[in-house]
C-alpha cells in the first residue's frame, strides 16, 4: 500500500485538516431508491476525486461512501461436501495462491538464477485447483463463483430522496476558506456541465463552510456603514459645521487602512475575530477624535493659533492614544492562557 501524506491539524484523525465543504453526488435519474451507488465508485474516483485534489487548499478529499473492493467467493456446501472438499481446505487454497516460476539467465560470462512470483488473475482464479477426487482435479469454479466486487453496504446516504455518494474535503490550515469554497464551486460547475453529465450523475454541495463567513462579513460591513453614518450625522448636529464633521469622519477609513496593512504585514486574513475587533475599535478610535477635535475647538476658541492649538490639543489628551490597548490586553490574556 502506498503511504498517504496530508496536510492539516484538527479536523479528526486522519482527516486531512479542517473541513472545507461537504459534498453529495446523486443519479441524475434512478428507477429505485434501494439504488446501490457503489456502481458509480470508478467514475467518482476516476473523475471528482483527482479534481477535487487539485485545488490549492485542499489537503485531503475524504471519500466517506467508499467501499473497499474485494474478492468474493461464494461456494456451494453441497457441491463441496459430494467433492470431499472442507472449507478450510478451500481458505488455505486460497490464500497460497500464488504462481511462481523460475530458472537461469546467462548475461555475459555472468549467470543470474531468476525466480518470479505473482498472483492470479481474477479472471482465472476459477481454475484454481482445490483437491482431487481420485485422479480428477477439482478446480474452484466446480464448487464455487468468483465475483471481484466490493463489501456490503452497511450504512446509506440520500438527498432528498435520492440516493447520494458522500464526499467531505478538508483544507490546509493556512488556506484561505473563501478562496478555496470558490474554488470549489467552480469545480462543481465545470464538473457537472462535463464528464458528471454523461455519467449520468451530478455534484450538490451540502456544506459550505465559507457561508457564515461571508455572512460576518456583510454584518459588519452593513453595521460598519450604518455606524458611519449615524456618527456623522450626530457629529453635524453638535458641531454645526461641516468641516470638523468630516475630519473626525476622516479617521475611520485611515484607521481601517492600518489595519489592513498591519495584517497584510503579518500575513494575516480576516476572520470573525478580527471583523469584531475591526467594528469595536472604529467605536474607539471616534470616541478620541471627537476628544481631540473638542480640545482644538476651546484652545481654538480662546484665541491661540490653529497650528499651536492643533499640537497642543492634541498632546494635552495623549492618554487617550493609550485606549485601543484595552481590548489588545484582553485578547493577549486569552491568547496566553487559552481562555477565560
Amino acid at each position: 500500500m502506498d503511504p498517504v501524506v496530508t496536510a492539516g491539524g484538527n479536523g479528526g484523525p486522519g482527516s486531512g485538516g479542517p473541513t472545507a465543504a461537504s459534498l453529495l453526488v446523486v443519479p441524475l435519474s434512478f428507477d429505485s431508491e434501494q439504488l446501490d451507488m457503489a456502481q458509480y465508485q470508478k467514475q467518482i474516483e476516476d473523475i471528482i476525486e483527482p479534481r477535487l485534489a487539485r485545488i490549492p487548499g485542499i489537503s485531503r478529499v475524504n471519500m466517506n461512501s467508499e467501499r473497499p473492493r474485494e474478492l468474493r467467493v461464494t461456494f456451494d456446501p453441497q457441491k463441496a461436501a459430494a467433492f470431499g472438499i472442507s472449507l478450510a481446505q478451500i481458505r488455505r487454497t486460497l490464500s497460497t495462491a500464488n504462481d511462481s516460476s523460475g530458472g537461469l539467465a546467462d548475461v555475459g560470462r555472468r549467470q543470474y538464477t531468476v525466480r518470479f512470483t505473482g498472483k492470479y488473475n481474477v479472471d482465472n482464479l476459477a481454475e484454481l485447483r482445490v483437491g482431487y477426487v481420485g485422479e480428477r482435479p477439482i478446480y474452484l469454479g466446480d464448487i464455487a463463483s468468483v465475483e471481484d466486487t466490493v463489501t456490503d453496504r452497511r450504512s446509506m446516504t440520500s438527498r432528498n430522496g435520492k440516493p447520494a455518494y458522500y464526499i467531505t474535503i478538508s483544507r490546509a490550515n493556512d488556506a484561505n476558506t473563501v478562496a478555496v469554497l470558490d474554488e470549489i464551486n467552480h469545480a462543481i460547475k465545470e464538473l457537472n456541465v462535463g464528464a458528471l453529465k454523461e455519467a449520468g450523475l451530478a455534484i450538490e454541495l451540502s456544506f459550505d463552510s465559507s457561508v457564515h463567513i461571508r455572512n460576518a462579513l456583510q454584518l459588519v460591513k452593513g453595521n460598519l456603514g450604518l455606524g458611519v453614518l449615524l456618527a456623522c450625522g450626530i457629529l453635524w448636529l453638535f458641531f454645526r459645521g461641516l468641516k470638523p464633521t468630516l475630519i473626525i469622519a476622516a479617521t475611520i477609513p485611515v484607521s481601517l487602512m492600518v489595519a489592513f496593512l498591519a495584517l497584510n504585514l503579518f500575513e494575516r486574513s480576516l476572520n470573525v475575530v478580527s471583523l469584531a475587533g475591526l467594528a469595536f475599535a472604529v467605536g474607539l478610535v471616534l470616541d478620541a477624535a471627537i476628544i481631540v477635535q473638542e480640545n482644538i475647538a476651546r484652545l481654538t476658541a480662546s484665541g491661540m493659533a490653529a497650528s499651536k492649538a492643533t499640537l497642543k490639543g492634541a498632546t494635552q489628551v495623549g492618554g487617550l492614544y493609550l485606549l485601543p490597548l484595552q481590548p489588545v490586553s484582553l485578547f493577549f490574556t486569552y491568547h496566553v492562557y487559552g481562555g477565560y
